[in-house]
């Protein structure tokens, strides 16, 4: 009998080889046999420990003895009871007396009467579909998107222990990492080719699936459906700082310009043009707010029809930030109405508080409604799913 020795002797090193030799059994080719030591699943789980005091010892002898002698006295009959058919895509997990046994299966398995509890797994893949979530690109926009998520049991033990509803816990970790991947992209690459991120989800599942004793064998997502587009971007700071400097550059040459012009005392006089600049841009004739928006409001009541109506159902108070007055459309009562003042019958299902350029922007299409409250430039009392029921409204509109 061979068997390897340990190197060094010590708690923190082992080097004994998983396989044992022996001559006993010649084989054809080398004359030696080969049998493997079994090796835990889950050495981590601690099962029916005998370290315990010994009344404890004495206590769990006697009670596993009478289920013993229990199921010995009433055979056949307990035999239809206690021996369960375990086939072999399937696991048997087995507690007794609150301790956790080794994995059982397949074949047939033998469950004590009164201090058994046991719970079968399946080990064959499975697949559900994950409802539909909403997502925020970061651009903006909002799409709403599902997934189908394909996963097995891949150490049952690890699964039992952790997991008290499977496809549940799954489910809520595949919209996470939905939201967390997809987010990061902009509104058009999802909505052209979000498929190629079903990789990037599975691999983020399977971080904390693995810890579950599951494995994510492939994740599908559904076709992205558009509920928001992203705003239009507005000309930001280093753009005019580009059209103070000719309309050209990069950082780095427009940083070594303003050196230049410092050096040479010129910095002032181009500080001057751009401030001139912004003045001339910045010279928009004073607008009449209450007769503009009064225009907006009559011209969102001329296009009220029944369809509308019917697919809305809701009533909206709009208070201006400019003046603060007050402007109701309401689409739920009657056939529709839209005017100055509050709301004259029955309460609002959402007030938007907003400024007069950002209502034009919201009526005209130019920015929905999720945009403008993600942004800051609306403020909402109301349910925001109630607020973006407007896109129905501006949809006809022809501002």
């Amino acid at each position: 009998m061979y068997t390897y020795e340990p190197l060094r002797k010590g708690p923190g090193l082992d080097f004994r080889s998983t396989f044992t030799f022996s001559n006993t059994g010649k084989s054809a080719s080398s004359g030696t046999k080969y049998s493997a030591v079994s090796i835990d699943m889950e050495p981590e789980f601690q099962y029916m420990n005998p370290s315990h005091p010994w009344w404890v010892t004495i206590c769990t002898g006697a009670v596993q003895f009478f289920a013993y002698f229990l199921f010995i006295i009433t055979l056949p009959f307990s035999a239809i009871v206690c021996f369960k058919m375990v086939h072999q895509y399937e696991r048997i997990v087995v507690y007794r007396i609150g301790h956790l046994l080794p994995l059982k299966g397949p074949g047939i398995v033998l469950i004590l009467p009164c201090i058994d509890r046991w719970n079968k797994v399946d080990l064959r893949t499975k697949a559900f579909n994950v409802p539909p979530t909403r997502v925020c690109t970061s651009d903006g926009g909002l799409i709403l998107i599902g997934s189908v998520v394909h996963f097995r049991v891949q150490n049952p033990l690890r699964a039992n222990n952790s997991l008290k509803d499977m496809n549940h816990s799954i489910r809520t970790m595949a919209q996470s990492a939905m939201s967390k991947i997809l987010s990061k992209k902009l509104f058009s690459e999802v909505m052209s080719s979000g498929s190629r991120y079903n990789y990037d989800i599975q691999t983020e599942i399977n971080e904390v699936a693995r810890d579950w004793g599951l494995e994510i064998g492939r994740v599908e997502l559904s076709q992205p459906v558009a509920e928001v587009s992203p705003p239009v971007q507005q000309t930001g700071f280093l753009d005019k700082l580009k059209s103070g400097f000719g309309g050209g550059g990069d950082v780095m040459g427009m940083t070594q310009q303003l050196l230049g012009f410092a050096g040479a005392g010129g910095l002032n006089q181009q500080y001057a043009s751009m401030n001139k600049v912004s003045e001339t841009s910045t010279n928009i004739p004073v607008v009449d707010i209450e007769k503009e928006a009064g225009d907006l409001i009559n011209a969102a009541g001329s296009v009220i029809d029944e369809d509308m109506l019917y697919n809305v159902d809701a009533a909206f108070e709009i208070k201006l930030t400019d003046n603060g007055n007050y402007y109701f459309i309401d689409l739920k009562i009657g056939g529709g109405s839209c005017g100055k003042g509050r709301l004259p019958v029955g309460t609002p299902d959402a007030t938007l508080i907003l400024s007069f350029s950002t209502l034009h922007k919201l009526l005209s299409g130019k920015i929905g409604a999720f945009s403008a409250y993600n942004s800051g430039n609306l403020k909402l009392e109301g349910d925001i799913k109630t607020a973006m029921r407007l896109e129905e409204l501006v949809n006809h509109l022809k501002i």
